[in-house]
């Protein structure tokens, strides 16, 4: 694995991190079923060397880091009214 590679996979445990700690504070089927498809991807790549990790970077930046921003948002804004 080179260092470009390692650092994609770094930052995407990174985010599924993230993610795990805001479905588990918002008790949600639904992002914790987003949580667990995006393990699977993450893992996919972990596990296939071959595939382009260029890819998975891509789809956190599409989707992964905007329902991390949005899910973020909304729990300030929940710890604000309460």
């Amino acid at each position: 694995m080179n260092e470009e590679v390692a650092i994609i996979m770094s930052q995407s445990k990174r985010r599924l991190t993230r993610l795990k700690l805001l479905a588990n504070f918002f008790e949600n089927v639904d992002i914790i079923a987003i949580y667990i498809k995006t393990d699977i991807i993450h893992n996919l790549f972990n596990e296939n060397q071959t595939l382009d990790f260029n890819k998975l970077e891509l789809f956190h930046l599409q989707y992964t880091d905007s329902l991390i921003e949005l899910l973020t948002k909304i729990k300030k804004k929940r710890k604000t009214i309460c």
